[in-house]
């Protein structure tokens, strides 16, 4: 709430000194738009991968969990990566976190033992549970998506269960996440007897994508919708049997990283990567022949070129993440958009527009290119295209690639369709341009004219104010969405006959729908014969004027002032969350008390640190923390910490196979402790404890550890 407050205060301070100029100026388009979810490089996924009974079929060799790796390692350290599984219930293997070597490390080892494949699919607890895990990071600036992998059709054991009602009750809860009627973007998998058209509407409704293949191409899958979440490119796709003629591929000073992918259709791995020292490049990422190599630029940052080759009978692709990065902001990618309705593509970039640098635009409709010549305009960071002439319902898709001489040095791509069913208005509001009528003059007098022009729309628009067929500004004017702009000519009448004025529009009266006849304004000789015109008094111009000048001097003052004091109660919070060292919200807290056989002794685990904590439980050490019992088999358990606070503390504690507990005489493999709790495990009781201080005075009150399985 503090922090609330002081943005608050903040940019009220901003709009007065904003507010100063009594003379209203062209909006320079929001150079900060690069910091929005929209435009943000990082990414929050949820990836959620069905465990029910049909997986022992449709994926017998647990694929469909070696490639949540996969997804880590094609993912950066700024996103983050959580991973769920669900059958009649919905588990998280992986708390949402980031995508760091040692998330990366954490997963390998919870992989390492799958949970068991059983049970039916219920898709709406999956659902549930990533928007759960979607919450964790509701405050960072990422975009957010979920990939939903399934071999069948939502189910549950209730026999009064109805497929029907399911579904759009699923549907529902779909638009709900992230509580703004459009849902986070699902991007489905199906394989198996996955129900196609299903899983097709899933990703329709939130505007995602569904992909169709088996367990073994689930590597291409993922690849390709990492390259479509990250806004990367593709730039090679080929496909090979047998020897591979080498070629080269180049890492030029404007790429971050190259991603390549071989699959290996015989689930062999005989590719070769080498750079141009010689050195071969190992893959970052292996399963059953298919490969992930990470090829970087040079370390000074110039150009580096890498040597393929090798047998393969398979195909190998690459995608570029470039430095610099275009985003298509509006529409949404994959939106459904009205047949025959005018609107605007706007496309941005994370660095302001260079002269030397050219943004080049291709169309295709049903997979055909479009011939079509775009009409782009260009402001600082973002560019605008308008479409007014698609007449075809249909998948259509834009490339938008932004040309540094001949190289390319970034791009984008969107989808859209165009439906007779889209419910019109949805991509933007028509406006109109609205002009004031200037004073009167006289035939042969030189006077000044004040011209006003407010933009409507929701986009800017470049013009040209013509009186009597002569333009009457040098440069262009560029006006804002919503933005009125004041200007002032001198102008000098040749005759007495009424002057026009015009707006010469950059979109030919498209963007805006410009109706001429709303802004032609007749300027009359006479003021008798004059509608909504004005003399004026030139001593009342000037006390207005010195009028204006005092409150500005008083709004600057106080606007000084106010800065100064919300600049010294920035350093005073500063140095307060310095001093305090907050630490986080979520961590592992308080102790399980529990005895061994062989000495009756009360032993307690202490449970502490911010990342999931794992502990051997058997007569062997397998891990940093023990607990010792006399089982013939051994096993872990992972402790998690979901939530701490003052009002509540939840630790979820989960067995690695073989190992299960009793908690009230039910058998568990996962729990969720609370201060207090007791359950049964490996022969032991245990209690769990919030505050370890209570520990001796619950031994004194009563026996908790008497008892054995």
């Amino acid at each position: 709430m503090r922090k609330t407050k002081f943005h608050i205060l903040l940019l009220i301070v901003f709009l007065l000194l904003t507010a100063f100029n009594p003379v209203s100026v062209i909006a320079a388009p929001d150079i900060e738009k690069n910091e929005t979810p929209d435009l943000s490089d990082r990414v929050a996924i949820v990836l959620i991968v069905d465990n029910s009974s049909s997986m022992l079929t449709s994926d017998p060799e647990g694929n469909r969990f070696k490639v949540a790796e996969m997804v880590l390692e094609l993912m950066g350290e700024e996103d983050y990566f959580s991973l769920i599984s669900f059958s009649d219930d919905a588990d998280t293997l992986l708390p949402m976190a980031n995508s760091d070597s040692a998330h990366l490390d954490l997963a390998k080892e919870i992989l390492a033992s799958p949970p068991v494949t059983a049970g039916y699919s219920d898709y709406m607890l999956a659902f549930t549970r990533a928007e759960e895990e979607l919450q964790i990071v509701a405050n960072e600036n990422l975009r957010r998506f979920i990939i939903f992998l399934t071999d069948g059709v939502p189910t549950q054991e209730n026999p009064d269960f109805d497929p029907d009602e399911y579904i759009i009750q699923m549907e529902s809860q779909l638009l709900s996440i992230d509580g703004n009627n459009q849902g986070v973007p699902v991007y489905t998998v199906g394989f198996g007897t996955s129900d196609e058209e299903l899983l097709s509407n899933i990703s329709q409704i939130t505007r995602g994508v569904s992909f169709r293949g088996d367990s073994d191409t689930l590597a291409v899958d993922f690849f390709e919708i990492l390259r479509e979440l990250k806004n990367r490119y593709d730039i090679i796709d080929q496909r090979h049997n047998g020897e591979i003629e080498p070629f080269n591929v180049s890492v030029d000073e404007y790429t971050r990283r190259v991603f390549l992918l071989s699959r290996d259709e015989n689930g062999e791995s005989n590719l070769s990567v080498e750079s141009s020292d010689g050195t071969l490049v190992e893959p970052a990422y292996t399963m059953a022949g298919n490969n992930i190599y990470h090829l970087l630029p040079a370390e000074d940052g110039s150009s580096a070129d890498y040597r393929i080759s090798g047998n393969l009978e398979g195909t190998i692709k690459a995608v570029r993440d470039t430095r610099i990065k275009l985003w298509i902001t509006a529409p949404k990618n994959n939106s459904i958009l009205p047949l025959a309705e005018e609107f605007t593509i706007q496309i941005s970039q994370n660095a302001t527009i260079a002269e030397n640098t050219e943004l080049k635009l291709a169309l295709e409709y049903e997979d055909a290119p479009v011939d079509e010549t775009f009409k782009t305009l260009s402001i600082d960071t973002d560019y605008y295209v308008n479409f007014s002439y698609l007449e075809q319902t249909g998948d259509y898709e834009l490339t938008a690639s932004l040309f540094l001489g001949e190289q390319i040095i970034s791009q984008t791509m969107l989808r859209f369709t165009l439906s007779e069913e889209a419910e019109a208005g949805q991509v933007f509001i028509p406006g109109v341009i609205d002009v004031t009528t200037p004073e009167i003059i006289n035939a042969g007098e030189t006077e000044a004219i004040d011209v006003q022009v407010t933009n409507n729309a929701l986009y800017p628009e470049q013009l040209n104010i013509m009186l009597d067929g002569v333009q009457l500004n040098n440069e262009p004017i560029i006006v804002a969405a919503g933005e009125t702009i004041l200007r002032q000519f001198n102008v000098t009448p040749r005759s007495d006959d009424p002057l026009l004025l015009e707006i010469d529009t950059f979109y030919d009266a498209t963007i805006v729908r410009l109706q001429y006849s709303e802004i032609q304004v007749e300027i009359p000789t006479e003021a008798t014969t004059a509608v909504a015109t004005e003399v004026r008094d030139p001593s009342a111009d000037l006390a207005e004027e010195a009028a204006a000048r005092q409150i500005q001097r008083i709004l600057i003052i106080v606007g000084i002032t106010l800065f100064f004091l919300l600049l010294i109660a920035l350093i005073i919070y500063l140095i307060r969350r310095i001093l305090l060292k907050r630490k986080p919200l979520i961590k592992l807290i308080g102790c399980l008390i529990y005895k061994t056989s062989d000495d009756g002794e009360s032993h307690y685990l202490n449970l502490s640190g911010e990342q999931p904590m794992t502990v051997s439980v058997g007569r062997e050490k397998n891990a940093d923390n023990h607990i010792h019992s006399d089982i013939e088999e051994g096993f872990k358990i992972i402790l998690t910490p979901i939530q701490s606070d003052k009002n509540e503390t939840l630790i979820e504690l989960r067995c690695t196979p073989p190992g299960s507990l009793t908690v009230d005489g039910a058998l568990r493999t996962t729990v969720l402790l609370s201060d207090g709790d007791r359950f049964e495990m490996a022969g032991l009781d245990f209690k769990y404890l919030l505050d370890n201080k209570n520990v001796k005075a619950a031994e004194e009150g009563e026996d908790v550890l008497q008892g054995r399985l």
